[in-house]
């Protein structure tokens, strides 16, 4: 066994005994005969989450690249910068957190990216949001080699920082479909669905599986869960509005969509569709899209 292996599972062994331990703040069942909900926790993010690491992409003008993944159990989150002739650079950022997604945005001009995520002890739930700084492409002039320069994390603003029953760690975050200073999140452990204001931090609930909870009552949130890129997103459609999309875990072609008629940033109803009823709908054609 090598000194890595070891640490790995050292480690791995450190985390499932602090689940063991983790305290219980409440409990209230989310779905009448669920049972793959069960109890509601307020500890360190469940040994489910600790999967290969999702991502997120973005190209810029400049044509250099950088996908972010983020390890869980690492708490760490990884950049990976290309460049045009094939330049490459590996960035990777310590959290103090466990992070749980992470999500590229554009506001504001910028490199931003949307990192959320549970700390440990407290066991709160935090997001940030990430300003980065690009590379500089640097010349070495004896050898005409080019190579990127240091790469950075210039700016860290924390958005929120809560333990609140309900809102128990982001599971999945994806950007709002018309406003750049919104995100959406679905908590772990309500499945709910909110909208998170990303200059005054202010959250607002958007849709949920318990009825009487949320503008949209929606039971089906429950298996609608994708933590990778870009499996949930957002857009303005002609005939329907802003619709958020989230495909389902367990029937690849089924997706549940929240629909925003009126665009005003609350979701007034949902739908169910398989993919026949995806392209009926016209949801499949680019020119139905407003953005």
């Amino acid at each position: 066994m090598t000194l890595r292996t070891l640490v790995a599972r050292l480690a791995t062994l450190l985390v499932a005994s602090s689940l063991a331990a983790a305290p219980y703040l409440f409990s209230r069942p989310l779905l009448q005969g669920s049972s793959t909900l069960g109890e509601v926790h307020q500890g360190a993010p469940p040994p489910s989450l600790f999967g290969p690491p999702s991502g997120t992409r973005i190209v810029m003008s400049s044509g250099t690249s950088v996908e972010a993944k983020m390890s869980t159990l690492g708490k760490r989150v990884r950049f990976y910068w290309r460049g045009e002739d094939g330049l490459g650079l590996n960035q990777i950022v310590e959290t103090s957190f466990y992070p749980t997604s992470i999500r590229w945005i554009a506001r504001n001009g910028g490199i931003r990216f949307v990192v959320s995520g549970k700390r440990p002890l407290t066991w709160a739930t935090v997001v940030e949001e990430w300003i980065l700084e690009e590379p500089n492409v640097l010349v070495e002039a004896s050898l005409g080699v080019k190579h990127f320069g240091r790469a950075r994390v210039r700016q860290v603003t924390s958005i929120y920082d809560a333990a609140v029953p309900g809102r128990d760690m982001v599971l999945a975050s994806w950007r709002d479909g018309v406003a750049e200073d919104r995100m959406l999140l679905q908590f772990w452990d309500s499945r709910d669905v909110y909208a998170l204001d990303l200059d005054t931090g202010g959250i607002e609930i958007l849709a949920s599986p318990l009825e009487g909870h949320a503008p949209v009552w929606q039971p089906d949130l429950s298996a609608h869960t994708h933590r990778g890129y870009p499996g949930i997103w957002s857009r303005n459609h002609a005939a329907f509005g802003v619709i958020h999309v989230m495909p389902c875990d367990v029937d690849p072609e089924r997706w549940l969509i929240l629909i925003d008629a009126n665009r005003d940033g609350t979701p007034e109803s949902s739908l169910l569709v398989d993919d026949d009823t995806w392209s009926v709908l016209g949801f499949d054609l680019a020119a139905n899209y407003l953005d």
